[in-house]
């Protein structure tokens, strides 16, 4: 039995991101720490166990930081895809251009 245990709920994209973490149940975390995961009402639920606390830490910080990049790619291609934050089509620029003018 682990002595510690932590749990994460996230409620983003829950199919996805339970494909993406799927595949690390089947390959062993380490002999110190690892993890569950359960899809259930469009939520993916983390079951993290760990022998000490530094080996929570890491497998939490772990998962956080896939989610992280995955919300992270997900904005991306939402703005690539709708590009109304892109600044280089804006024709209200605040400078008008130069003239040139002759004395």
């Amino acid at each position: 039995m682990s002595k510690f245990v932590g749990e994460l709920v996230c409620s983003l994209d829950a199919e996805n991101i339970y494909a993406i973490f799927k595949p690390e149940l089947e390959s062993e975390f380490n002999n110190r720490a690892g993890f569950d995961i359960i899809k259930k009402d469009n939520k993916v639920y983390f079951k993290i166990f760990a022998e000490d606390v530094t080996a929570l830490k890491a497998v939490m910080n772990s998962i956080l930081r896939v989610l992280k990049i995955y919300e992270d790619t997900k904005e991306m291609l939402e703005n690539e895809l709708n590009p109304r934050n892109d600044l280089s089509n804006r024709t209200d620029s605040p400078k008008s251009p130069r003239t040139k003018t002759s004395n």
